[in-house]
């Protein structure tokens, strides 16, 4: 990518997404998005792990929604110590609504944070 191609913002990676997406660049893997206490796992269709993001390296979880032919998409935005950049991560949700998965996640990570207990309310 060039420096016009650049990604500085959450807006500047959805616009990429939806750009990608029009020019059928996209590609998909199914998989499982499990939110624990210490970190949300993608875990493949045999329930080995994927990948393993800890809360901690958790920036940013948004829904984004009805901006490409995906409907309902989960993104993240995670960065470890030793990471210079965040990386951004993009999720279709098909069974359960993004929106639904970025509340659990934000109360996972307040529950993190803060040593509280939300995330039980948020799941009901």
């Amino acid at each position: 990518m060039d420096k016009t191609e650049s990604i500085a913002t959450v807006d500047d990676a959805i616009k990429k997404l939806a750009l990608l997406d029009s020019k059928d660049k996209i590609w998909t893997q199914e998989m499982l998005l499990q939110v624990t206490d210490k970190a949300v796992r993608l875990l493949d269709c045999d329930t080995q792990e994927l990948e393993n993001f800890p809360l901690p390296t958790i920036h940013l979880s948004q829904a984004v929604l009805n901006q490409t032919r995906y409907p309902s998409v989960l993104l993240l935005v995670c960065q470890d110590n030793e990471q210079h950049r965040p990386d951004i991560h993009f999720f279709h949700c098909d069974e359960v609504e993004a929106e639904l998965v970025h509340a659990d996640i934000d109360s996972a990570l307040g529950d993190n944070k803060y040593g509280k207990k939300s995330r039980l309310q948020t799941l009901k």
